[in-house]
């Protein structure tokens, strides 16, 4: 064969691998499943139904108008080994998903041996030698599956919809960090609120033990007055300590969410915010295309769709295109030598016939993987539906519950403010003003638990919308 017809049959190779390649390029894989998965959702929220539908605004954040806490979250984002460990299961969903693309292209794989050889001969003659030989042999090999049923294709798209799936996650991980970094933030401000309020109640009872020493002392009470009061004075100091405990306990939960070292230290607001009315809250079916969560299940209920695909044309013939060359010689140069080459091509075509029922149970195993996801799929819309739902209806009843605590506040404080003057005329006994003063204390104390729930309550619901914590954020991700 000259060096003409060898090319010849390369080029036309080539060609025939081409083909088959777009062939198998353009094969569908699998249909998608619906979006909604099966469940109809309404035109609005029915929690809020009197909001009008506007798009859902990104930047969560923001709305806490504290700009130590977003200082936080960002920190939180670069440090923290939960988030680290998405970003690592993210790459190796990549790198899946590169390695299961490797089989859609041919595989060439070169081999280059050297040998000297020594050999040792006897003449005619009786004469013994000895013969010294250099052997250097190249070969290369090309493997190449034409996907004609489009196996490889489902396997490929198996792993970009695992790879985007991760991506997804990787996400939902950061809203989640975003809204967990808030919630633990919240704890702490509200643990410095409720302990300023414990050392008020200490101070103020400290003054009614001096009122009511100064009454005894002028024989205008008895020790009893004392004495209960003496009570209320050391279980305020008591409740004091219990708040600084937990005010020391929430301050090391945050910084280990830093992952910084628990020293109790963090420095976070005084105050937990005044929040605004809400507003861009988005429609219900906005929420299946926005939660990562929720992509990430659709996802995965995509990939196995196509390991069905998959399995399913495994039971189809697999054609395959084999292509070695080499060479061997004795001498170096004469690699260069092209008529001294060595190739072959082979096309072959393998149907399974019998494997135990291997390819026919795997295609079962493969479709109870997709109910199963389906189901996965159709529960997390429904999660995602109920956690929305559900923190819009406590936002409402929060906000009725802070306006009925800050009312109790304002009477339980004039109580103790009467009864204060009125002890003081005599007009009342010790157990009223002391009575008074603890109503006060934990009306105070409750108003600043519901407007802690409450601040948790709006961070539950923006991570149920699935908007982005900062506008950064989104722009990334659509970059």
């Amino acid at each position: 064969m000259t060096r003409a017809d060898a090319r010849m049959w390369v080029s036309k190779g080539v060609f025939s691998l081409a083909v088959a390649g777009c062939v198998a390029a353009c094969t569908p894989a699998t249909p998608p499943r619906a979006l909604n998965g099966g469940i109809e959702t309404p035109d609005g929220w029915t929690a809020n139904a009197a909001d009008e539908a506007q798009p859902l605004e990104e930047g969560w954040l923001e709305t806490f108008d504290d700009s130590r806490l977003e200082e936080l979250v960002a920190l939180a984002k670069v440090r923290n080994p939960d988030l680290r460990i998405a970003a690592a299961r993210f790459a190796q969903a990549d790198a899946n998903a590169r390695i299961s693309f490797a089989d859609k292209l041919p595989s060439l794989t070169a081999n280059f041996t050297s040998t000297r050889l020594q050999s040792r001969f006897t003449a005619p003659n009786g004469q013994v030698g000895v013969v010294r030989q250099n052997q250097f042999s190249l070969n290369g090999e090309v493997n190449w599956e034409l996907d004609v049923w489009g196996r490889v294709a489902a396997q490929v798209a198996a792993a970009d919809a695992d790879y985007q799936a991760s991506a997804a996650d990787l996400a939902a991980a950061q809203i989640s960090l975003s809204a967990i970094i808030a919630r633990a933030y919240f704890n702490v401000v509200a643990a410095i609120e409720q302990l300023r309020l414990s050392q008020q109640t200490v101070e103020s009872f400290d003054r009614s033990l001096r009122i009511v020493r100064s009454r005894y002392a002028r024989g205008i009470t008895d020790a009893l007055d004392v004495r209960l009061t003496a009570n209320s004075l050391e279980s305020a100091r008591a409740l004091e300590v219990l708040r600084r405990s937990e005010l020391d306990n929430n301050k090391r939960t945050l910084e280990i969410l830093l992952a910084d070292y628990p020293a109790g230290q963090v420095d976070v607001a005084k105050d937990l915010p005044k929040l605004p009315p809400l507003t861009g809250l988005g429609l219900p079916a906005d929420l299946l295309s926005r939660r990562p969560d929720v992509q990430a299940s659709y996802l995965r209920l995509a990939a196995a769709d196509f390991r069905v695909a998959q399995s399913k044309r495994a039971l189809l013939p697999q054609m395959t295109i084999n292509a070695t060359a080499g060479n061997q010689t004795e001498i170096f140069s004469d690699f260069t030598d092209f008529d001294s080459l060595v190739w072959r091509i082979t096309g072959a075509l393998a149907q399974p016939i019998f494997q135990g029922g291997r390819l026919k149970n795997a295609v079962k195993r493969d479709q109870a993987a997709a109910e199963e996801a389906l189901a996965s799929y159709t529960q997390t819309v429904l999660n995602a539906f109920e956690e929305v739902e559900s923190a819009l209806a406590n936002d409402r009843l929060f906000v009725e519950r802070e306006r009925f605590s800050a009312q109790a506040v304002e009477q339980a404080a004039a109580g103790a403010r009467l009864a204060e003057q009125q002890y003081s005329r005599g007009l009342t006994a010790i157990l009223s003003l002391l009575d008074s003063q603890r109503r006060e204390l934990d009306s105070r104390s409750q108003l600043i638990d519901v407007r802690a729930a409450r601040a948790q309550n709006r961070v539950n619901l923006f991570l149920a919308l699935g908007g982005a914590a900062t506008k950064e954020e989104t722009l990334e991700e659509s970059l």
